[in-house]
């Protein structure tokens, strides 16, 4: 329906309204009404309506729907589409009545319009509590929410307000042990509870338990020994034990057998004696602890392993044994035998003989008892000597070897090993004795040189003979002595070899076949061979021979090796400046030994090289050295030579070259042309002037000008002038140089030309704070130092002496004033002045923040824009002229605009010639309507429902006017839409709504709905806010019910529980059964019955949520007489 028809409609509507309820052509349909309780464990009571599709006044299917509660009244909620139609008006008061209107399109009293009136529920329920222990304590707690807490044999009745579908309930139990908790529905510590019911929790904790008994725990091990255990143990006797005991619950301990004394009994725990002993006997260890629940007592039994007594005798066989023998030892199952304090074996018996000792020494003995667990102490310590060696005939000796003698000798050397037990040894050469004796060597002599021979060898003693060794040894005798020879080398040579002057050489030699060496002229310490050398000395003579002589057994060889020498090095080189000039040097020397001549070498640095050989072949000790370079130093050395070689160099000597023979003079000077004496400068004089050059010259015979000037000048000894030389324009240098045979002689005199400059400023004329540009220009300067009368900052210090040079910005000048640049050079130093004076007028500055008009009197001086400069006339100093500003409006500005200015604030101020000064106009914007949009809605709704999030629309600025909301779902298409927009148009600050039906077909998920508010806001993004939707398929309901009392009495009240289970709320509940009436069938839940007869009663009850309806049988029966027993029979009905 159009908003001009609905406006229409409501128009006419209080002058109809009479009519309309009288007509039956207008009736309406009953609309359904279910009443609930939501949000236990403090829940709400609530209505949920629906109602079938009517058809609007042009009898077409209606596509929406408005509710009111009441009718006339407010609209409940408008705008409810699509089928099915239902709302869910909650939260309500308890047990209240309403009546409800669904109007078709805002038709009212049409035929497709629906009518009911309800009445809430009592959400009210209650919990008692019960317990057989007055210590117990309890908390309930549903939903995350304490309910109830308290302690005792009793608590409640608590209240609370559960769910219609039920609200689970949990108590917890604390302060008394093992409590079982059942409830008055038969089940444990939860159960659902519902609205007017009223159930119980009951406690029963167990017993106290009785007193602890007292206990005690002993146990022994041997002292410091393994661990403790409760017996008995077998140790070895005379042992030491450790006692350990745990009591538990003792008042006192005492101990008895073979311990005494009070025992340590508190706190609970383990204690020990340490070192019980010596025990010597089997020994019982009891201890006996009391307490109030009764006495304990524990005991351990220790027995005892003894120690034979040990004899010990000498072997009664010979070769080393010893025989042994001791009583035997209950228990025992075995005897372990040491000697010397080592163990030897263990054994069963009662004796054992000892062998394999060394015969007649002298052996100690113990014995210790074994049980396979532990052993005995030691026993008694005894001592015997063992038996002596048995005696027989010796071995076969080992190790015969024949070594021959010497060359010449005829001896071979036999020798062989000891064999044990022998006396005597008997030698054989080819099978003939050739010694008998005790030793194990012998020398066989007389024997043909190279022979072989063939020997064996046995051992004797009193028992008889070894067999002879085998196999043979053959030994071959030696050969005869071999000739000698011999060899000496020098610095490994043969020779003859050359050394220097003094040096030395090394002498070795070698020989063979001889048994020692002689030298002559040296000595060889008589050794037949030296391969590490031996030194001859310092060698002086011109030649030198060494010669060895080498005898052997064969005779006697000879050799010899010479070693010639060079010339001694030559000492003493001296090197003198010669007294006469023209670079000469005079050289000396001393005359060397075994010298035939003298080579002198020069060079130019000290440590050589000497790369010039100056002369050779020089048979005298001195020697001057010519055309050198005047002054310069030369270094020499000197090498001899003979016919043996040349000598290393002799120390070096070095000295100056006599100085050059005389050359010219001249004494060059000047002076400003035709002023004053001259001098010999440099000399300072101005751009462009002339200068006087004179000069003094003696012994030259020509001179020639330079530099500054030119030409042959005169040359004869005396003085001479060239005057008005210039014009002189930069700095500059004359220079003459005068000659002879002998060499030239220069002198030179300077001119040094005064600085250039030339400053300028532009603009010369500035107002009050300007600032102007300096420009320069200078030559023959070295620096510049800037400064002025104002002492302006930025014109000061050094500037850079350039051929064009200039700065900007020179300010500000409040004063007129004169700027100076200072360039000083070798001529001396130039100042530039420039002047730059204040103007007659000032300027008026004017500052806006938007753009605005204005006018500034006197004057009527205009202008507009947001900084614009105005140049006025004012009186002059000091009084000056007040200007005033006059701004103009500015349209979405407030008026008037705030004026400041350079004197403060206000709309005047003073100004005199050459001054600047400024107003600043500050306009502030008149607010623009501003809003923002926010919610916190984060919703969650099962399939079919229609869900709804307040959008907060927030003022922030301006005025307020109408914003008006739409929204889109994110992902469209899939059953979830917008269904309408409550209070659409609200004027911020206010709430609007957003409704989101979710049909029964969408499909389950997260949806963002995102709101945008119209018009815009200022601030990009405050008109959008956005809220997600989660949406879940509907639980599955099933349902149970149950009747109490049962059994029940004639005309005693029942009541019938129905006990839900999932399912969506709100639930409407339908009745039906023996006795129950038909119509209307009872609708709350649960529902109370007085039955007047006897028999079995049975009810069945449908309960639909959003999805679902269920009809079930009721699982209780009720009588007269006893209890019934009934089927349970679920039935199922599509919504």
């Amino acid at each position: 329906m159009s908003q001009k028809s609905k406006l229409y409609f409501l128009s006419i509507f209080a002058a109809s309204l009479s009519l309309l309820l009288s007509s039956s052509a207008y009736a309406q349909s009953a609309m359904s009404g279910s009443p609930y309780c939501s949000g236990g464990p403090s829940a709400q009571a609530g209505m949920f309506l629906s109602w079938p599709q009517g058809n609007d006044r042009f009898n077409q299917p209606a596509t929406y729907y408005d509710l009111y509660r009441p009718y006339p009244g407010p609209l409940l909620v408008g705008n409810i589409q699509p089928l099915p139609f239902r709302h869910y008006d909650y939260p309500l008061p308890d047990n209240t009545s309403y009546t409800y209107y669904a109007f078709p399109e805002s038709d009212i009293w049409l035929p497709g319009s629906f009518q009911g009136t309800f009445t809430t529920s009592d959400c009210d329920a209650t919990l008692s509590v019960t317990s057989n222990d007055s210590s117990a304590s309890w908390t309930i707690v549903a939903g995350g929410i304490t309910i109830a807490s308290g302690s005792g044999t009793s608590g409640g009745p608590y209240n609370t307000r559960p769910d219609s579908i039920g609200t689970l309930y949990t108590i917890s139990v604390s302060g008394c042990s093992s409590p079982t908790i059942t409830n008055s529905l038969g089940g444990g510590s939860s159960l659902t509870l519902f609205p007017g019911s009223a159930q119980v929790f009951d406690i029963q904790c167990a017993p106290p338990p009785p007193p602890p008994q007292v206990s005690v725990d002993l146990k022994v091990r041997l002292a410091g020994s393994g661990s403790y255990g409760n017996g008995p143990i077998t140790i070895p006797s005379g042992s030491n034990v450790d006692l350990s005991w745990s009591s538990f619950q003792a008042t006192s301990c005492s101990a008895s057998g073979g311990w005494s004394g009070s025992k340590t009994f508190t706190p609970d725990g383990t204690y020990t004696q340490l070192g019980i002993g010596p025990v010597t006997s089997n020994t019982a260890y009891s201890i006996s602890c009391s307490g109030n629940a009764g006495p304990a007592i524990d005991f351990v039994t220790v027995n005892v392993l003894p120690a034979p007594t040990l004899i010990a005798t000498t072997g009664t066989s010979c070769g080393g044994q010893v025989d042994l023998s001791w009583n035997s030892v209950s228990g025992a199952t075995g005897y372990k035998i040491y000697r010397n304090g080592t163990f030897v074996i263990q054994v069963s018996g009662t004796s054992y003989t000892d062998t394999g000792l060394t015969p007649s020494t002298s052996y100690s003995y113990t014995v210790r008892t074994t049980n396979g667990t532990i052993d005995s102490l030691d026993s008694n310590t005894v001592s015997a000597v063992a038996s002596a060696a048995c005696v027989v005939p010796p071995p076969t000796p080992t190790g015969l070897t024949a070594t021959p003698g010497a060359c010449g000798t005829g001896q071979i050397t036999l020798s062989w090993n000891t064999s044990s037990g022998a006396t005597s040894y008997q030698l054989f050469r080819g099978g003939t004795q050739i010694y008998s004796g005790p030793g194990t060597s012998f020398i066989d002599t007389g024997l043909t040189a190279a022979a072989s021979y063939s020997y064996t060898v046995r051992a004797t003693n009193s028992a008889g003979s070894s067999a002879q060794s085998s196999p043979a040894v053959n030994g071959t005798a030696p050969s005869a002595c071999a000739v000698p020879t011999a060899d000496i080398t020098a610095n490994s040579s043969q020779g003859p070899i050359t050394v220097a002057y003094g040096a030395s050489a090394t002498l070795r030699w070698s020989s063979t076949n001889a048994t020692s060496c002689t030298g002559t002229n040296f000595s060889t310490g008589g050794a037949a061979n030296n391969s590490t050398g031996v030194s001859t000395g310092a060698l002086t003579a011109g030649s030198n021979t060494y010669s060895i002589s080498c005898t052997g057994a064969g005779g006697t060889a000879n050799d010899s090796v010479t070693i010639v020498t060079t010339p001694q090095v030559p000492s003493g080189l001296s090197a003198v400046t010669s007294p006469t000039c023209g670079g000469r040097i005079n050289l000396s020397w001393n005359a060397s030994a075994n010298a035939t001549s003298y080579t002198v070498y020069r060079g130019t640095a000290s440590g050589g090289p000497y790369g010039t050989t100056v002369v050779s072949g020089l048979t005298t000790t001195t020697y001057q050295d010519s055309a050198l370079t005047p002054g310069v130093t030369y270094y020499y050395v000197v090498r001899t030579f003979n016919a043996n070689g040349g000598s290393a160099n002799s120390s070096q000597a070095s000295a100056a070259a006599s100085a050059a023979c005389a050359g010219p003079t001249v004494d060059l000077t000047g002076r400003l042309s035709s002023s004053g004496s001259y001098g010999q400068g440099p000399l300072g004089v101005s751009s462009g002037s002339r200068i006087d050059l004179q000069w003094a010259v003696s012994g030259a015979t020509s001179c020639s000008a330079s530099g500054g000037w030119s030409g042959a000048k005169t040359a004869t000894n005396g003085t001479h002038n060239q005057t008005n030389i210039g014009p002189v324009t930069a700095n500059t240098t004359y220079t003459l140089s005068c000659s002879n045979t002998n060499g030239t002689t220069n002198d030179s005199f300077a001119v040094n030309v005064a600085p250039t400059v030339t400053l300028t400023a532009n603009p010369t004329t500035v107002l009050s704070g300007g600032t102007t540009t300096l420009s320069w220009t200078s030559t023959n300067a070295a620096s510049c130092t800037a400064s002025n009368s104002s002492l302006i900052a930025n014109w000061s210090g050094s500037k850079t002496p350039v051929a064009s040079g200039s700065q900007s910005g020179v300010g500000p000048i409040n004063s007129s004033t004169s700027f100076y640049l200072d360039c000083t050079g070798l001529g001396g130093t130039t100042r530039g002045t420039a002047t730059v004076n204040l103007s007659s007028q000032a300027t008026i500055n004017v500052v806006s923040n938007v753009s605005a008009t204005w006018t500034i009197n006197p004057g009527s001086v205009s202008g507009s824009g947001t900084n614009v400069l105005h140049t006025v006339n004012p009186a002059a100093a000091p009084g000056g002229t007040s200007y005033t500003i006059s701004p103009g409006s500015v349209g979405g500005y407030n008026f008037p605009p705030t004026i400041s200015n350079s004197d403060g604030s206000g709309s005047t101020m003073n100004l005199i010639p050459g001054q600047t000064k400024q107003f600043t106009l500050t306009y502030t914007a008149v607010p623009v309507f501003d809003y923002q949009l926010t919610n916190t809605c984060a919703l969650s709704t099962p399939q079919g429902a229609t869900v709804q999030c307040a959008i907060a629309k927030t003022l922030t600025s301006g005025s307020a006017q109408s914003v008006t909301l739409s929204a889109s779902v994110s992902p469209s298409g899939q059953g979830v839409s917008i269904s309408g927009y409550p209070n659409q148009s609200c004027t911020p600050t206010c709430t609007g709504y957003v409704d989101v039906a979710v049909s029964g077909s969408a499909t389950p998920g997260i949806y963002t709905v995102t709101v945008s508010g119209s018009p815009s806001t200022a601030t990009p993004g405050d008109d959008v806010t956005s809220f997600t939707v989660n949406v879940s398929a509907p639980p599955s309901l099933s349902v149970s019910c149950v009747a109490s009392p049962s059994p029940a009495q004639v005309g005693q009240q029942v009541r019938w529980d129905a006990i839900l289970s999932g399912g969506t709320g709100p639930f409407s509940y339908s009745w039906s059964g023996t006795d129950i009436p038909a119509s209307p069938a009872p609708s709350t839940n649960p529902y109370f019955i007085t039955y007047q007869t006897t028999g079995l009663k049975t009810a069945d009850v449908l309960v639909t949520d959003l999805f679902n309806s269920q009809t079930t049988s009721c699982s209780g029966g009720v009588n007269g007489i006893g209890t019934v027993q009934v089927q349970v029979k679920p039935k199922f009905q599509e919504f």
